[in-house]
């Protein structure tokens, strides 16, 4: 699969879904230590539920429920912990079962006995970004054939087919730049604003499934239809996607570089990379700045 699919849904994900920002504030707000220890604090728990609320404001999520499942399973949570969709290995059951009972748990956490299959993945994404792609009805139509919502379908269906997906998109990065899976990896989500691959593939589907009207129109707009942009080929140059891959990649490391020796401001430097993407013409006057900069120190 051509990664620059992958790069053109997350610029419309942004664009054309207006909660999109939701994720990234309550990322920003979340305090990582307190999910470090089995003893959740409330605050948390309010924080992350609201980030759903937000998204579905049919949630019915019962927070004490949900605390004392985190605190019950905190074991299984932190040794999945080190687990992304990159390396999950699909044959190995003690993992796919840890990730079954988590998200069947997660989505019992409610009131009413609903079962809350979309928000569940929703909740584990924020707690393992590396592991967990979202779904949600539209979705898993789209991508199962059917509304197979339950744990079992999450572990036997949909993500096997989410891993071949991204094993696909590497393959193809590593054919057309000659890198390793990593740097291809860490290219593309260099390139979508530091979004994980397993929250890229997410905004993928999301634009083909579920916002499938404006997507439609969204691509329209560069010349293309969704039959193209889902099909096999390759987007070749009807892709408005800057060609040169590695130069976005090289300027986000000199940018990241500058702006841990604390040369610049974080909005500055979210202002230098939408002037880099923006601007076509300003791009070298940026990069000479930031290289003086570094070496003026």
């Amino acid at each position: 699969m051509d990664y620059r699919k992958i790069i053109i849904a997350h610029r419309a994900f942004y664009e054309i879904e207006t909660r999109a920002r939701y994720y990234d504030q309550y990322l920003k707000s979340k305090v990582i230590e307190s999910w470090n220890q089995p003893d959740l604090p409330m605050e948390e728990i309010e924080k992350l539920f609201l980030f759903i609320i937000h998204w579905d404001y049919h949630f019915k999520g019962d927070r004490e429920a949900f605390r004392s499942f985190y605190y019950d399973n905190f074991d299984k949570f932190k040794q999945l912990e080190k687990v992304s969709l990159l390396d999950l290995d699909l044959e190995d059951r003690v993992t796919m079962n840890l990730i079954r009972d988590v998200f069947t748990g997660v989505a019992n956490c409610s009131y009413g006995g609903r079962f809350e299959s979309t928000d569940a993945s929703k909740i584990l994404q924020t707690i393992n970004p590396k592991l967990f792609v979202m779904w949600d009805m539209r979705i898993r139509k789209g991508i199962l054939g059917s509304d197979s919502k339950y744990g079992a379908h999450y572990v036997g269906k949909f993500l096997p087919k989410m891993k071949q997906r991204l094993n696909n998109i590497i393959e193809f990065t590593i054919k057309e730049k000659g890198c390793s899976p990593i740097e291809a990896i860490n290219s593309i989500e260099s390139y979508c604003d530091g979004k994980t691959m397993a929250k890229l593939l997410d905004e993928y589907n999301y634009m083909v499934f579920t916002m499938r009207t404006e997507f439609s129109a969204y691509l329209s707009g560069m010349g293309m239809n969704l039959s193209d942009f889902t099909s096999k080929e390759n987007l070749k140059v009807k892709c408005q996607v800057q060609d040169k891959f590695g130069d976005y990649g090289s300027f986000i490391e000199l940018l990241n570089e500058v702006r841990s020796r604390n040369l610049i401001e974080a909005a500055e430097r979210r202002h230098l990379e939408n002037e880099w993407r923006n601007n076509p013409d300003r791009r070298t006057l940026i990069e000479e700045r930031l290289n003086f900069l570094k070496n003026k120190q």
